[in-house]
């Protein structure tokens, strides 16, 4: 591959890359801070005690939240995500808690 094709694709990635992070980011936290949900779930970790690097469970609870961040962020703004429906985040959250379930239950 010669330099003229490979810079043409890095710069195609890099549009897909900055439209994938718009889309995403505002299903997540939206234009006016693109840190909000970042901000939110730290608040929440803290708040709880949540440390996913030290116990398992708690990549669970960070998981679960992250969902309900996600619709309750959609929701209060009265709009459609762009990008994962609502549903879809509805039903990873059931398959989440059903996850964490089978773990408390059996562990490992």
């Amino acid at each position: 591959m010669n330099r003229e094709r490979y810079e043409q694709l890095l710069e195609m990635w890099a549009r897909d890359q900055q439209a994938l992070s718009r889309r995403k980011g505002d299903d997540y936290a939206g234009a006016e801070d693109v840190h909000a949900n970042f901000k939110r779930l730290h608040a929440i970790c803290a708040l709880w005690d949540i440390n996913p690097g030290k116990r398992v469970v708690d990549t669970f609870f960070f998981f679960l939240i992250l969902k309900l961040d996600r619709v309750i962020t959609n929701l209060h703004r009265k709009r459609l995500p762009s990008n994962e429906s609502l549903d879809d985040s509805l039903q990873d959250f059931v398959v989440y808690t059903g996850l964490l379930r089978s773990f408390l239950v059996g562990g490992e």
